[in-house]
C-alpha cells in the first residue's frame, strides 16, 4: 500500500523549472503535437470524407500554425540563452572551476 503521508515534507524544499522543461521538452512536444494533429485530419477524412472533413482540417491547420509559433518562440529564446544554458553552478563553486570543468565536456 503506498504512503502518501511524507508527501509534503518530500516536495517541500523542491522547485519545478519551467525554462528547463521548454529548453529539453520543446522539440518532443513540436513533433508529438504534429503528429497527433495529422492523426485527427487523417482519421476524420476516413471516416466521413474529405470534403466533409475541410472544417476538421481548417481547424488542425491553425492550430498547427499555432503550435509551430511557440516550437520557434522556444527555439529563439533556447538559442539566446533566456531559457539559461542548462549549466547550474554548485554552491560555492569558483568560476575558474567551472569553467575548466566545461571545457572538459565541450557541447
Amino acid at each position: 500500500m503506498i504512503r502518501f503521508g511524507g508527501m509534503r515534507k518530500t516536495l517541500e524544499g523542491m522547485r519545478f523549472d519551467w525554462k528547463k522543461l521548454i529548453r529539453k521538452e520543446h522539440n518532443t512536444t513540436f513533433y508529438w503535437v504534429g503528429g497527433a494533429l495529422m492523426l485527427i485530419v487523417w482519421e476524420h477524412a476516413a471516416n466521413f470524407g474529405i470534403e466533409a472533413s475541410e472544417q476538421a482540417a481548417t481547424r488542425c491547420g491553425i492550430t498547427w500554425l499555432l503550435v509551430v509559433l511557440a516550437y520557434a518562440t522556444a527555439r529563439v529564446l533556447k538559442k539566446r540563452k533566456r531559457l539559461g544554458n542548462g549549466w547550474p553552478a554548485p554552491p560555492g563553486a569558483s568560476p575558474a572551476l567551472l569553467t575548466s570543468a566545461c571545457q572538459l565536456f565541450p557541447a
